[in-house]
């Protein structure tokens, strides 16, 4: 029941964030927005955004704990890939470095991945999640990966 509790806090935490980024991205105010972002890793997941640019994918999973607590672990790892999503979109928005944006897609979609194919349960509606993992599908087209095409075989 403890686990659940903060598994639902984590998720009503990113909608207001979310929230808040998109008034933000309306208003045009898309590094007000990105901070948002930013700022939500370290509030919600207790990591700095920083991480996502230097680490691998594997090794954020691993960060967030998706072997160690595969149920609050892939949770995190769902949030972390909207939160990387979402910064995408915005930068994407903003005509920023194309590189950069592709970067955050791949691992958005590998966070997404990770966290639904280790989600021990399944009474949340992953629907929104779902189409999310479609839609970067659709942008990264035939950069996607071996590995990613095979994990999302399995979903």
């Amino acid at each position: 029941m403890i686990q659940k509790d903060y598994i639902l806090r984590m998720i009503e935490q990113l909608g207001k964030v979310f929230a808040r980024v998109l008034l933000k991205r309306n208003a045009q105010k898309h590094e007000e927005a990105t901070l948002d972002i930013e700022k939500a890793s370290g509030e919600i997941l207790g990591i700095d955004f920083s991480l996502f640019d230097t680490l691998s994918s594997p090794a954020i999973a691993e960060l967030l704990g998706i072997s160690i607590d595969p149920s609050t672990g892939s949770m995190k790892c769902l949030i972390a890939g909207r939160l990387l999503k979402e910064k995408a979109d915005i930068l994407k928005l903003s005509g920023k470095d194309s590189a950069s944006i592709i970067q955050y897609y791949q691992k958005a979609l590998y966070l997404y991945l990770k966290g639904m194919l280790c989600l021990g349960y399944t009474e949340l509606d992953l629907t929104e999640w779902r189409n999310d993992i479609r839609m970067i599908a659709d942008i990264l087209g035939d950069s996607i990966s071996g590995d990613l095409m095979i994990m999302m075989r399995r979903l």
